[in-house]
């Protein structure tokens, strides 16, 4: 049996500026996963014959002036085209209940550090020094889950890769993004749509970050 060819970066992008949204991996949603094998696969892709192709093709998209990465959909990696980045930009910056509320101090110790830096590596030993390294990931991942504040991969000093925090103000301007922001409520309200209609009528409720009656 032949193997599935990969699709070119062209014909991913084709697809996510159809959709408006890409999973990286999902065992139903349409992903990059998928596309490259041809099928969902369950579990990590890491391992996967084709995971070369996989990881190229996320770090194409990742890098790409027309896309966002994000957890947006289910606390997954998600692919924003630019299409629907007035409504990503409304939601990330409202800072609404459901972001804030029941935060943990660390996490609000961090998020007012990158507010006030606009942009903090992960590796940083002066980053929350009093928590354990696991601890830290956890906080960071809640930040990230919230839209509180946007992540990117950072290459170190020492060869290795590292998640860096930035405001969604820096993230724009890295894009060159001008249109305004739509309001939060309009926002929610289209991009509740959009994942309802791309998701063939799953569960949107829990898809979304945000409850549906907030």
């Amino acid at each position: 049996m032949s193997k599935h060819k990969a699709p070119t970066i062209t014909q991913a992008m084709a697809v996510l500026e159809r959709h408006g949204l890409l999973m990286q991996s999902d065992a139903k949603l349409p992903s990059v996963v998928a596309l490259v094998v041809g099928k969902p696969v369950r579990g990590s892709w890491w391992g996967h014959p084709q995971g070369d192709a996989i990881h190229i093709l996320n770090t194409q998209l990742r890098e790409h002036p027309d896309v966002i990465a994000t957890h947006l959909v289910g606390r997954k990696i998600t692919y924003v085209h630019r299409r629907l980045w007035p409504e990503l930009f409304g939601v990330a910056t409202s800072k609404e209940k459901w972001q804030l509320d029941g935060l943990s101090r660390d996490c609000r110790t961090l998020f007012r550090r990158v507010e006030k830096h606009g942009f903090i590596r992960s590796d940083d030993e002066a980053l929350l020094p009093t928590v354990s390294s696991r601890e830290r990931r956890t906080v960071i991942r809640t930040l990230e889950e919230r839209l509180l504040v946007h992540c990117v991969e950072v290459h170190t000093e020492r060869g290795t890769h590292a998640k860096a925090m930035q405001t969604w103000a820096r993230c724009r301007r890295q894009k060159k993004f001008r249109r305004k922001p739509l309001a939060a409520p309009d926002a929610r309200e289209r991009l509740s749509a959009v994942i309802k209609l791309w998701s063939g009528g799953s569960n949107t409720n829990a898809l979304l970050p945000w409850p549906l009656e907030s």
